[in-house]
């Protein structure tokens, strides 16, 4: 076996025979992938922002976390399809309204669907004074590159 392994077209015909295997192996994946994005991209249409409730947004002080639950209807995605994130920023503008160096905040979904849609929660410490603009805003989970 040695000597047969360590002649040139030995190695070649090993070579290109696991080359083979991977590629195949590799446009599985991609594929897959592929279907995964158009799942999601498809689905995506149906996708909406039912509520958000932020807990006493007018009594915060610097040092204070501002606690936000958005519910989202995901139609026929789960939340691992998708990102929700707080868009937080201080104030700049009312009309249009406007904020300064946005920082986006990952929302954690409840383990469980609502009536009404997947509740995601969570924070942010506010570390300057002033006022604060946010919103909420959910993407495809499919939009980077693995994941």
């Amino acid at each position: 076996m040695r000597e047969f392994s360590s002649r040139p077209e030995a190695i070649a015909w090993l070579t290109s025979d696991r080359s083979a295997s991977v590629e195949a192996e590799g446009h599985a994946r991609l594929k897959a992938l592929a279907a995964e994005r158009r799942r999601v991209r498809e689905a995506f249409a149906a996708v909406r922002v039912v509520r958000v409730a932020v807990g006493a947004p007018d009594r915060l002080a610097v040092g204070d976390e501002l606690l936000v639950e958005a519910v989202v209807d995901l139609g026929s995605l789960a939340p691992r399809d998708v990102h929700v994130e707080l868009v937080l920023g201080q104030r700049t503008n009312d009309d249009p309204p406007d904020v300064a160096d946005p920082r986006l905040i990952a929302l954690a979904p409840d383990p469980e669907r609502g009536a009404d849609g997947w509740r995601f929660r969570g924070g942010q410490r506010l570390a300057d004074p002033g006022a604060y603009g946010y919103g909420v805003r959910v993407r495809p989970r499919t939009e980077e590159a693995g994941g």
